[in-house]
């Protein structure tokens, strides 16, 4: 009986996931609607830490999707800052407020997926983070982060991030846009 009840229940699980009707917004009404709106969903965070042993080598590398009502046709740009935040203050506190590292217009991003929606691959080296920052090696130790954060810009002159973003936008799973990622050393 267990069994047969946990099969049910997978199986509505899944014809809901399927059912358009459940999805957390409704894209047609939104298009309809002529709202101009847009984030940016976190696909893959490919690398996410920079290993202190090994600075040179290390990198932040995550793959984003765009979503606009348009389809991805309002993509402007992506901004990508990072900031540090030095957790370690035995060596000092060298905390350094955000700084651009990335401008990546909507020429860089390819339609892909199933919605055919623009999405790209970012990366940053720790080096290239250090130089933006003003920073070197010697300035970090485990424990330290890298704040990286984006925002979204669209060619009707809106602006999208984690300060102006809805809260269900970072908070649900599906959406999994929380406009920043903490890279830790």
């Amino acid at each position: 009986i267990n069994r047969i009840f946990s099969m049910m229940c997978i199986g509505a699980v899944i014809v809901s996931c399927t059912d358009e009707s459940t999805m957390p917004y409704d894209q047609d009404a939104i298009i309809a609607t002529g709202q101009t709106t847009g984030f940016v969903r976190l696909n893959d965070v490919v690398s996410g830490e920079f290993d202190l042993n090994n600075i040179a080598g290390s990198n932040m590398e995550i793959q984003l999707e765009e979503w606009d009502a348009k389809g991805g046709a309002l993509l402007q740009d992506i901004v990508l800052t990072v900031e540090f935040r030095d957790n370690t203050p035995d060596n000092g506190t060298n905390n350094v407020a955000a700084t651009t590292v990335g401008t990546f217009p909507a020429a860089q991003w390819t339609a892909a997926g199933e919605d055919n929606l623009p999405n790209i691959t970012v990366s940053t080296t720790a080096n290239d983070a250090l130089a933006a920052l003003g920073l070197t090696a010697a300035d970090l130790d485990g424990g330290d982060v890298f704040r990286f954060e984006w925002t979204l810009n669209l060619t009707n002159g809106k602006s999208f991030n984690r300060t102006n973003a809805s809260n269900s936008l970072a908070s649900w799973d599906f959406y999994n846009a929380p406009f920043l990622l903490d890279v830790g050393v």
